[in-house]
């Protein structure tokens, strides 16, 4: 499971893999006293979640689109107050 996770997720050190994995069973996690069911449970968990997250991330255009998106939202409504306003000076 350790070599699994190294090879699909190489950016993330072994350590991180660990600490997150374990992340769960507190502060102080004592794994020397997990039994290999549950330690094998938290890395498979674990992995579970790297993979969640891997297929729900935004790609690179997307989050593009939604950021210009964001800058121009409200544009069209500016140039109808602006006309709206031409009216009220009547």
């Amino acid at each position: 499971m350790l070599d699994e996770l190294h090879i699909k997720y190489p950016q993330y050190e072994m350590g991180r893999h660990m600490a997150t994995a374990f992340a769960d069973y507190g502060n102080m996690v004592d794994i020397w006293g997990l039994s290999g069911k549950e330690f094998l449970f938290a890395l498979q968990k674990y992995q579970a979640e790297l993979e969640l997250d891997e297929n729900n991330t935004a790609g690179e255009e997307f989050v593009k689109q939604i950021l210009e998106d964001g800058m121009n939202l409200g544009k069209d409504k500016e140039d109808e107050w602006a006309e709206g306003a031409d009216d009220w000076e009547e």
